[in-house]
Parts: structure tokens; C-alpha cells; sequence
């Protein structure tokens, strides 16, 4: 697209971030390929079991043989963060790969998956209908939709992942362009609908600059890196 500020996207971390680190060089996308306006939001990763399951602490959890639990797909953050778990509990999991959030939860659902890191947006209508159980979030704090539910951190692991989306422009575009288009998001965020929306789809507010972004981006990729290294974990490949 051509650098003059109308055409833009609302990219996610985990395209950046994760895949990056689960496909070949070649096939990875850089953010060094677009110009980073600002941050939107964060929709981080809550782990569910269902309901009826045995499994309803993260203590059954460490006292399972073996697990097979549901992702979103491959290279997304729903599979590092229960990779990254399942290799600090030290408990045998059979990675399953979706294709999205919606035949993950299904999933869950029906039993065909004994646990599923779900974004929570997707996950609390059945959690607040009594068909999930939450065991923790893998974002780097408590998110008020799910306050009772812990982080991963609080539970001594160290395996926060977390999911979060910024707007980007093509490479090159004019800072003039930026910064209406950054002024527009910051009146945007200000407005008493957005904000609802927000709320209505269980957002957490990541509304910072495009350089704290990118930074973020690049503290993300190095610290998943090294942990995948760490437990030995492959994301190309069912773990």
C-alpha cells in the first residue's frame, strides 16, 4: 500500500512476536515492515478447563500423567503460553492446534481437550455461565473481568504471555500523517462509546506510543525466545 496514511491495520503481538519463533525465516513477518502508530488494547489469555472436568486447580494440573490441551493454532500465544506451562509443571501435554479461538472453545466444551488457553474475550461468557473453570491468566497482571482469577506470576511461574493489538501504517509514511492518525486514536480512546466497547468485549487498555510498542515487541520476542530455549520447546510442531 502506499505510505499516505490511508490504508492502515490493526496488527496483533503474537503475529510478531510468536510466529516468528514457529516458521522459517523466510515465512516470518517483521515489524520492521511497517511504521507502528500506537497501541490499542490487550485481550490477554485466561487457561480453562471445563466445568465437569477433573481438573479444577492448578495442583490437579501438576498431578496429571498426561494432558492434551487445545490451542488457537500454531505460533499464536494461546499455544507458548501452555507450552511454557505444561514445560514448568514438568507434566507430559499433547499440544492439539485449532484454527481460532471459536473450535478451541468447543473444544473445551465438549471434552475433546482436557485445558485450552482462550483469549478472554472468547472465553467469559462460559465462564460467567458456570461451563468454564479459570485457572490463571498469563497476562503480566490481574484483569478486572476475571479478578478472582490469579496470574501465572502470582502462582510462581514464569510463563506470562501476553496478547495485545496496535495500529501500523506502511513503511515510510509521513509523520504528519502519524500524528493525525495519532491524535485520532488518542480522542477515540477518550470517548464514552469506546470505552464501553471496551468493556463489553473484555479489553484491557494498552493505548501507548508506537516507539513503547515496539519495544515491547522486541522484549516480547527475546524473552520467548529464550524460554522455549530454556524447556526445549519446538512451536512448529505439536508438543
Amino acid at each position: 500500500a502506499e505510505p499516505d496514511g490511508s490504508t492502515i491495520a490493526i496488527q496483533n503481538a503474537s503475529l510478531f512476536a510468536i510466529t516468528p519463533l514457529a516458521v522459517p525465516e523466510d515465512e516470518a513477518t517483521s515489524i520492521d515492515d511497517f511504521d507502528v502508530v500506537g497501541g490499542v488494547s490487550r485481550d490477554d489469555y485466561v487457561l480453562v478447563t471445563n466445568a465437569d472436568s477433573e481438573y479444577q486447580s492448578l495442583e490437579d494440573l501438576e498431578g496429571a500423567d498426561s494432558l492434551r490441551y487445545g490451542t488457537t493454532g500454531v505460533g499464536t500465544g494461546s499455544q507458548l503460553a501452555q507450552a511454557l506451562l505444561f514445560g514448568d509443571l514438568g507434566v507430559d501435554a499433547t499440544d492439539v492446534p485449532f484454527d481460532g479461538g471459536s473450535p478451541t472453545l468447543t473444544a473445551v466444551l465438549g471434552g475433546q481437550v482436557d485445558v485450552a488457553a482462550l483469549q478472554i474475550g472468547e472465553a467469559i461468557e462460559n465462564v460467567e455461565s458456570g461451563n468454564l473453570t479459570p485457572l490463571m491468566v498469563f497476562g503480566p497482571e490481574r484483569v478486572e473481568f476475571l479478578p478472582d482469577t490469579p496470574t501465572a506470576t502470582e502462582e510462581g511461574l514464569e510463563v506470562e504471555v501476553a496478547q495485545y493489538r496496535f495500529m501500523t501504517v506502511p513503511k515510510g509514511t509521513p509523520s504528519e500523517v502519524t500524528d493525525r492518525l495519532t491524535e485520532g486514536m488518542e480522542a477515540t480512546f477518550a470517548t464514552d462509546e469506546y470505552q464501553a466497547f471496551n468493556e463489553q468485549n473484555s479489553l484491557t487498555p494498552m493505548e501507548i506510543s508506537g516507539d513503547e510498542l515496539v519495544a515491547q515487541l522486541d522484549e516480547d520476542q527475546q524473552r520467548y525466545a529464550d524460554l522455549i530455549e530454556e524447556y526445549g520447546i519446538s512451536l512448529g510442531d505439536a508438543s
